[in-house]
């Protein structure tokens, strides 16, 4: 069982969906590095593993100590492959039992578990902040040549190509064909001919089969969950995508004023609390009318709102980097004309990060679309989304129906993304602010 539940596959699960996110948040550190210091470290006889331990690795350090601050605070809260993994065999995390706290309506230790995440969350800033403050400069790029050189390998150019391939069909495309196998398979691990079906996808009401579940094409449940999930995606990203547009403005064109600061820093602030912990917070505040804020609890404006808030960050780096751009003198010239702000920012600062802002809906939209830590404590019956009707199917049994309801998700996912590639040329690959 310790292979197929517990520690080491809610390790591996993880490892296998963050490396991406690490990434991109890393990407653009690494590449304004000038290659003449790593070159001048191979004149001067340093090996390579040398000078990436002198060198690369410590200019790199604060990307790096952001990324993990970020990633940690991710899968502290993270909800999802704690239950399917660990409840199984009880293996419990602070998540599942904040949910399962939450769900037995023991509140008060659902906020004391909660607390007990963002006080782990505000350490963890705490020793970043120690770890990268023992140096006084991370500069690398000055106004001098900043060009970028391929490393060769040599004789290892083969078995890293080989290991990069290999394991992205591991944490990839194989899970994907696993997926996709089993969304037919009427008993899961037989592989026999006989044992394929379609019910799952477009099957009728048989008793014999999962309780009369009909299959996701024809679920009446799904394509309500459907319609959430693209609603609050949409809505949520286009959202995120202007408010960080904006915060971004405000960052670049006040860069040494007190309000510019403050913006930066509480932008930031709610990724820093693990999705699950912020979701308890979110419940306390909209269950029932409190001073001026109304009771959402219910509706998709609670889903919508949280998931604007949580992806906050990523719109606002984006918008930061894609305003930094912008040359001051195309406003000013504006401002001569007697153009007042909201036409200055509709019909030039919109048009010229154009780019920035779709890579910024893009971020958000993909986050949303596959989000559940974030609202499993949100949503109600009527609210519910794809994400949140897989574990429902999943916690039943129903492999099969999650499994295809997974399906449709990454097939959404990446519709959207060709879309925003093909016709808006956004890159996210690139780093996120980059």
């Amino acid at each position: 069982d310790w292979v197929s539940y517990g520690f080491l596959p809610i390790s591996l699960t993880l490892i296998a969906h963050y490396f991406v996110f690490f990434y991109l948040l890393i990407a653009v550190a690494l590449s304004s590095i000038n290659s003449n210091l790593e070159e001048t470290a191979e004149i001067m006889g340093a090996k390579r593993l040398t000078t990436m331990r002198k060198i690369t690795f410590p200019l790199v350090l604060p990307a790096i100590m952001s990324a993990f601050i970020l990633t940690f605070s991710k899968t502290m809260g993270t909800f999802g492959p704690a239950a399917f993994l660990g409840l199984p065999v009880k293996y419990y995390t602070i998540s599942t039992m904040l949910y399962g706290s939450m769900r037995n309506r023991m509140i008060s230790d659902a906020y004391v578990l909660s607390l007990i995440l963002i006080a782990i969350s505000a350490i963890t800033i705490y020793l970043n902040q120690r770890a990268i403050g023992k140096r006084k400069s991370y500069a690398t790029i000055g106004g001098k040549d900043a060009r970028k050189n391929l490393t060769p390998l040599g004789k290892w150019k083969y078995p890293v190509l080989s290991g990069v391939i290999l394991f992205l069909f591991a944490s990839a495309v194989f899970p994907i064909l696993l997926l996709l196998l089993q969304s037919f398979m009427l008993n899961e691990g037989n592989y026999s001919f006989s044992n394929f079906t379609t019910h799952f996808w477009n099957g009728d009401s048989n008793p014999r089969i999962a309780s009369g579940e009909v299959g996701v094409l024809k679920n009446a449940h799904i394509g309500r969950a459907l319609g959430n999930s693209l609603k609050v995606a949409f809505i949520g990203a286009g959202a995120a995508a202007l408010i960080g547009l904006i915060f971004g403005y405000i960052v670049t064109k006040a860069r040494k004023a007190f309000t510019s600061k403050v913006v930066e820093q509480l932008s930031f602030l709610p990724y820093l609390i693990p999705g699950i912990s912020l979701s308890a917070i979110y419940l306390s505040m909209f269950a029932q009318p409190k001073f001026l804020l109304p009771a959402l609890y219910g509706t998709l404006g609670i889903v919508i709102l949280i998931t604007i808030v949580k992806e906050l960050p990523f719109a606002t780096r984006a918008g930061t980097s894609t305003m930094f751009q912008i040359g001051g003198e195309l406003e000013e010239a504006a401002v001569v004309q007697g153009a007042g702000w909201f036409r200055r920012f509709a019909r030039i600062l919109v048009p010229l990060s154009w780019k920035g802002v779709v890579s910024a809906f893009l971020l958000v939209f993909i986050g949303a679309m596959k989000e559940l830590d974030l609202i499993i404590l949100l949503i109600t019956p009527k609210t519910g989304t794809l994400t949140t009707l897989t574990f429902e199917y999943a916690d039943k049994g129903y492999q099969q129906y999650s499994d295809a309801i997974i399906l449709i998700i990454i097939a959404i996912i990446l519709t959207t993304h060709f879309l925003a590639t093909k016709f808006a040329k956004a890159d996210i690959s690139k780093g996120i602010g980059g």
